[in-house]
């Protein structure tokens, strides 16, 4: 493995994080120091403060707000859809390409985000008319909520198109341009989910877009909370599974015909390609994408490929090309899943000797990723899946069967094909909904930084362990960083007011949490905000009868069929 790669990985990814240039000096100062004072570091600090000033560098070239001062504008825009839609309240939302502003030729073409609050029948690649009013992204309702305007702000995007329920309108002008190969991969994509829409309905065909296109409009909200409670909510998505899959298919295809992996690997990597851009080129697919085109290159030139090096310099890849890949969930939790298989599946697979080959691999393979992305999962999740396991045993490999099939049905069409397609949906949708039943939600704060230094630890700990090496030493570290935390529970005696859409306080006295809210809908917002400062559950929760005022009045209480609940009069 070529170790620079990861040094500059570290450095990239500093760089990226670096919050100012005095901080960047003083880094650059501290790695000098230490290639002088140590000559056998002497390149990797080399390697470090060159990607360190590449990342810093790469992170302020934004693209500049060519709207500015506009928000606030009625507005009529031309031009194309760039994503498939995700699900927004009752309505969707999607990236939109603005080409012509109506009436407003000074205003350049620009990127837009666009909020509707109906659904609309849309497909990527797709040519809209759309008239609303332009907006600023909205901000974090509370410390540590979900930055809207940050968040697209790394996409380059700084406005957002509203498209309200009793102004604007929406009117489709024509389909996807096959006149690129993005255009060729959208148009493809409308007319396999055609085939796929012919074939199989309600939730056979939401889980088959879901597992071939990463389309998840169609599940409805009682079957994503059966995957997300049982962990697998990654099978509803496109992955870097997927791309190897398609890549592994390609290559398998050219057997019969007597051809060698070196001269499909052409073939196999504008597969995975186009695959990426008809599955939306998320993040995690990209990465994906990248990494495998570099192994099947080093094959077609007849060199070996190495799997840390090909990890390495598809992060470098990914974010020097799309530095707000780093902040992206999926992209984070992809890059921990690969490492995870590279340092406990193989370990691991061999303390599972005794079990028979065709089981002791998934086992160890699932249970690697799964311990590699836990400390992600934990700190963004706040939960943890009991049936995960079991449930990505189960369900994984015939997900695995289900995405070729599914992809060889929708471009032929065949009715046999899809006959075959049917079963394993069904036994996925059995699956997961008899452990929907019986897994048990475990709701965690999020752990502190020394929590998550003992977490590291004891993965490092885990992985001498499992290569035979002597762990002692990073297993006591663990133990004691774990023995130190003390998960936060926020500070005592005080008021905390956060705007919610509707005011909410928080009062924490001697340890006690209680909860009051004005408007109902907003207890889970609230609840998610508590989790962020480390507090599960809050003793109480309040519902106000009345505007919010403090002092607050005493409250009365009273059951109800879900439990306690208090009304302040």
């Amino acid at each position: 493995m070529e170790r620079w790669n990861w040094w500059a990985c570290a450095g990239l990814v500093a760089g990226l994080l670096c919050p100012g240039e005095k901080e960047l000096l003083v880094a650059l100062l501290g790695l000098a120091g230490l290639g002088l004072a140590r000559p056998a570091l002497a390149r990797q600090a080399l390697s470090v403060s060159l990607f360190l000033g590449l990342g810093f560098w790469r992170a302020g070239f934004i693209a500049p707000d060519r709207l500015t001062g506009c928000d606030g504008l009625e507005v009529e825009v031309c031009g194309v859809v760039l994503e498939a839609p995700r699900r927004h309240g009752k309505g969707v939302a999607f990236h939109f390409l603005a080409e012509h502003f109506e009436g407003r030729p000074r205003l350049p073409a620009s990127r837009l985000f666009v909020e509707c609050d109906q659904p609309l029948d849309l497909w990527p690649g797709d040519r809209w008319v759309l008239a609303g009013k332009l907006a600023a992204p909205t901000p974090a309702a509370y410390p540590g909520g979900f930055d809207q305007a940050e968040w697209l702000a790394r996409e380059g995007v700084h406005h957002k198109l509203c498209l309200g329920r009793f102004r604007g309108f929406a009117d489709r002008l024509g389909p996807a341009r096959p006149t690129s190969l993005a255009g060729l991969a959208w148009v493809a994509r409308a007319h396999m989910f055609t085939r796929l829409t012919r074939r199989l309905k309600g939730r056979q065909l939401a889980l088959a877009a879901g597992i071939v296109f990463g389309e998840t409009r169609g599940l409805d909200a009682e079957l994503l909370e059966q995957f997300r409670c049982t962990g697998t909510t990654h099978l509803l998505a496109a992955s870097g599974l997927n791309v190897a899959i398609v890549a592994g298919l390609i290559l398998w295809l050219g057997r019969p015909l007597g051809l060698a992996s070196w001269r499909m690997a052409p073939a196999a990597m504008l597969g995975a390609c186009f695959y990426t851009l008809l599955a939306g080129a998320s993040p995690s697919v990209v990465r994906a994408a990248v990494m495998a085109c570099l192994g099947l290159l080093a094959a077609t030139v007849g060199r070996r490929s190495d799997l840390a090096g090909s990890l390495s310099l598809s992060i470098l890849g990914c974010l020097l090309y799309k530095p707000g890949y780093l902040f992206d969930l999926g992209f984070q939790m992809s890059v921990l899943a690969v490492l995870g298989l590279m340092l406990f599946a193989p370990g691991l697979e061999r303390r599972l000797g005794r079990l028979p080959a065709w089981l002791a691999k998934p086992t160890a393979m699932t249970v690697a990723a799964t311990l590699a992305v836990l400390p992600v999962a934990w700190w963004n999740f706040h939960r943890l899946a009991v049936t995960g396991l079991l449930a990505n045993l189960l369900m994984g490999p015939v997900a695995e069967l289900i995405l070729p099939l599914g992809l060889v049905a929708s471009l032929l069409g065949h009715p046999w094909l899809f006959l075959l397609l049917k079963p394993p949906l069904d036994y996925l949708l059995w699956v997961v909904g008899k452990l929907a039943l019986i897994s048990p939600e475990l709701i965690l704060p999020r752990p502190n930084p020394l929590g998550l230094l003992a977490l590291l630890a004891l993965g490092v700990a885990l992985h001498l362990w499992l290569e035979g090496r002597k762990a002692r030493c990073w297993l006591a570290l663990a133990l004691v960083l774990g023995g130190l935390v003390r998960m936060p529970s926020g500070p005592d005696n005080f008021v905390r007011v956060v705007d919610l859409g509707a005011q909410v306080v928080w009062r924490a006295e001697n340890g006690h949490h209680t909860l009051y809210l004005e408007k109902p809908w907003v207890e889970g917002r609230a609840r998610q905000m508590l989790l962020d400062h480390g507090v599960s559950r809050p003793e109480r929760v309040v519902l106000l009868a009345h505007k919010l005022k403090t002092p607050l009045p005493e409250p009365v209480e009273y059951r109800s069929g879900r439990g306690w609940r208090n009304w302040l009069r």
